[in-house]
């Protein structure tokens, strides 16, 4: 019986470690990377591309347009609801030059 329960002990930790050893870890930051470039080619990120391409006049990514309207809501955001209080304020600023950053980063504003 004990020869038994030691055996069993023994395939369960060689099962655990076959599958540990086939199973591939994925870690957050692929988790995010894959997510995002699920968004930015789902159809209302490339209609956003497009039709900011027509507004400005050149070529324009789904990823730079996004860009874009996450700037765009940093300055709503931050004139809108900046006036709550000074941290707020504060905050909202900064988010609002982040994105300006990532912006120009991004090849906008040359």
């Amino acid at each position: 019986m004990k020869n038994q329960v030691i055996y069993r002990q023994d395939v369960l930790s060689e099962s655990f470690n076959y599958v540990s050893e086939k199973t591939k870890t994925v870690t957050f930051s692929q988790v995010c990377k894959v997510f995002r470039q699920w968004i930015l080619t789902s159809r209302l990120f490339v209609l956003l591309g497009i039709f900011v391409s027509k507004v400005m006049g050149e070529e324009v990514s789904p990823q730079k347009a996004f860009n874009l309207l996450h700037a765009m809501v940093a300055f709503v955001a931050m004139v809108f609801l900046g006036g709550i209080s000074l941290l707020v304020q504060a905050l909202f600023i900064l988010w609002f030059a982040l994105t300006v950053r990532q912006c120009k980063r991004d090849g906008w504003g040359k």
